[in-house]
Order: structure tokens, then sequence, then C-alpha cells
């Protein structure tokens, strides 16, 4: 495709400007207009003209502040190029979608990475925070649960929103949330920010997309017919170092910390305990079920929680066989290694099919051996005196 970078985020040369800080002289409230008021009324007056100043600040700064963006020409590049673009910039963007039919193409994220490689190690810092909900993803609902992040955002339909594809059998409305942060967020607190989006919101978020690594689709549509969703809202960037810090410090472990008990934190739930080797094979379909993506073919794929990897399809399930395994070569993880990952007893458990064919085998002996007559105690003594 021609110039496909400009086509969504414009040029790449000539961007890197410094981002100024316009001057803003404050509206001044007469002397004579205070003198006139007395006791609240003059404080309301202040504060409300205050209020409007740094109302009116925040959007010079807006306006002015830009985001460092990485760019990817495909899902398997590695190698980002920088652009630099205003969120006006970036919203005009978002209202042009690429038609493509298929998914790989132009990728942002926004992220810098130190050195420029694309890998997690090599993250420096995060410019926007960006939200994917794939399921129950309904447009007002989620308008709605962002409104305690108190920031303004971009919300578009995503290149399988309505379709049914591999990745959305049931057709499900997909939505991208973009969100503008005040500030770069550093790499370390990144993972704090994506939690606490999804506690604030109670979104359905996928959690495949949290790595601050990750790297996103620019907006396409299948086809010149396929529906887009494009939604704004006006408003001040998320500014990250000024939320509640009990909610973004300690959300991750507001269970252990209202859950004290003479000093002691609240310890975690014990591992359940199995009988039988099947049992505890049901329950860890089930939990892979409640958290892998399907495939058009019925089965299921996720990140392999057993070890650090970096793919999302490296453990398998396979309903129909009832088969787990790790695809991680050369050295796949064992089936014990994913059962303590998903915080099941490891330990070798019997089968329960096998006691049952033991019990049907000893049952079936049973009924075969005929009983051996009961003598008498006469014809009992005579056989041992002959004996």
């Amino acid at each position: 495709m021609k110039n496909e970078k400009a086509f969504v985020f414009g040029e790449t040369e000539g961007l890197n400007k410094t981002t100024r800080q316009s001057d803003f002289k404050p509206n001044q409230v007469s002397r004579q207009a205070i003198q006139q008021k007395t006791g609240f009324e003059a404080a309301d007056i202040f504060a409300a003209t205050i209020h409007k100043n740094q109302t009116e600040r925040r959007k010079k700064k807006t306006m002015t502040l830009t985001f460092k963006l990485s760019l990817f020409k495909h899902k398997r590049d590695t190698i980002p190029q920088i652009v630099e673009q205003s969120w006006q910039d970036l919203c005009e963007k978002f209202k042009q979608p690429q038609v493509r039919f298929q998914k790989d193409g132009l990728l942002f994220s926004p992220a810098k990475f130190e050195p420029a490689y694309r890998k997690k190690e090599n993250v420096s810092e995060v410019s926007m925070l960006v939200l994917d909900i794939d399921h129950n993803a309904e447009l007002q609902t989620l308008k709605e649960k962002l409104t305690p992040l108190d920031s303004a955002f971009a919300i578009y339909s995503t290149h399988s929103h309505l379709r049914r594809t591999e990745t959305n059998l049931n057709a499900e409305p997909r939505f991208r949330v973009c969100l503008p942060l005040a500030s770069a967020i550093p790499a370390k607190d990144f993972p704090v920010l994506w939690q606490y989006a999804r506690w604030a919101t109670g979104l359905p978020l996928d959690e495949s997309a949290k790595d601050a690594s990750r790297m996103f689709y620019t907006p396409a549509i299948a086809a010149l017919d396929a529906p887009y969703v494009i939604e704004f809202k006006d408003g001040s960037f998320l500014d990250w170092q000024n939320l509640p810090r009990a909610s973004f410090g300690e959300y991750d472990n507001r269970t252990a910390t209202n859950n004290q008990t003479n000093g002691n934190r609240h310890k975690p739930p014990e591992t359940p305990a199995f009988e039988y080797h099947e049992d505890r094979h049901l329950e860890l379909c089930r939990r892979i079920e409640a958290q892998a993506k399907t495939t058009g073919r019925g089965t299921f794929e996720m990140k392999c929680p057993a070890h650090n990897g970096n793919g999302n399809s490296s453990l398998f399930y396979d309903p129909a066989k009832q088969s787990v395994a790790c695809l991680k070569k050369p050295n796949q993880c064992s089936y014990f290694e994913i059962l303590e990952a998903f915080g099941l007893p490891s330990e070798r458990l019997p089968s329960c099919e096998n006691k049952q064919k033991t019990q049907a085998a000893f049952e079936e002996t049973e009924t075969r051996i005929k009983p051996f007559p009961v003598a008498s105690e006469k014809c009992f003594v005579i056989i041992i005196l002959r004996v």
C-alpha cells in the first residue's frame, strides 16, 4: 500500500517538535467585584475563577502536548519507527479506518523502546493507556464505566467487530479504548496503572493486552460496508500521578489489607484437594477455558503460565480429546508444571478409571468362582483324619 504510515498517522519526518507551554495569563477578578461581595460569595467567585483558569490551562496544555508512538509494519515487525502526534491529530486519524481484508497490517504502540527493538525489557515509558474489550462490549455501558477515570478518550471498533472470525466465533462487538496520559508513565509503573483501570471501571479487559510492549492494530475494517464505530470524549488527560494513592498503590493488595487479623496478612486460599486425577484434570480444563481464546477448530489457546514466554498460543487445549499441552520448543512444560501454574496440586493421584476397571474385574471374578460346598462337621473331621 502506498505510504501506509502516512495514511494512518501522518509523515514521520519533521515531527520531532518540542512541546511548548504557551504563556497563559489567568483572568483577573477585579478588586471592585470582590469588594462588593462579602463572606462566602467572594470565596465562591475566587474559587470559580481559579477552577476556570485551571481548566483553560489544561486545555492549552492538551492542545500542545504530543505523544511518541512506535509504528510497526506488521505483527512480526520488531523495529519501531517513532512518530509524534498531538491528541487532536490522532483523533482525526482514528476517524479514517483503513480497508483491508486481512487483519494483519500497520500497528502502533504507545511505548518507547530503548534500544529500538520491541521487547518487554526494552520499554522505558508509555504515553497512552490502551484497553481492549472483546466480550460483553456494549458501547454505552463502556462509556459509562470509563467515567471514574475522568479522562478524555477515543473508542474505536476493531477489525473483527461484529464479524464471525476465528477469534470472534459469536460475532461480538469489540472495541479499543485509548486514553491519553498527562505525562508518560515509567514502564515499571504501567502494570499497576492497567490493573487500576480494570479495577476502577469494572470492564472485562483483555488480559493479553496488558503488556507494556503490546502493539495494537490501527483502525481498520474488512470491507467498505463493514460497520465502524468511533466515539470521543473531550477533557483533560489521565493524570496517573494524581490518582488516589490508596486505590492506585494498594488496589492489588486490597484483599490482603482488608483481611488482616492481629497484624498478620490474610493467607491465600488453600489449594483444592482432589481424590482422583480425572477430577483434577476437569478443573484444569475449566480454568483454561475461562482464560483462553477459542480458535476456529474448537480448540483453545493461551500464553502458557508455566513459563515466561512471549507468545499467546503456547498452551493448547483440545476439549474433544481433553488434552492439554505446552507447545514450547524444545523444552516443553510438563503437565505437573502446568497444574502448579494454575494453582492446582501437582502430586500424582490415582486414576478413577483404573479403580473402576479394577472393581469391575473383581466383581466379574467373584461371579465366576463357584462357592465351595459347605460340608458337615462330621465330613470335615473325616477329611482331616485321612490327610
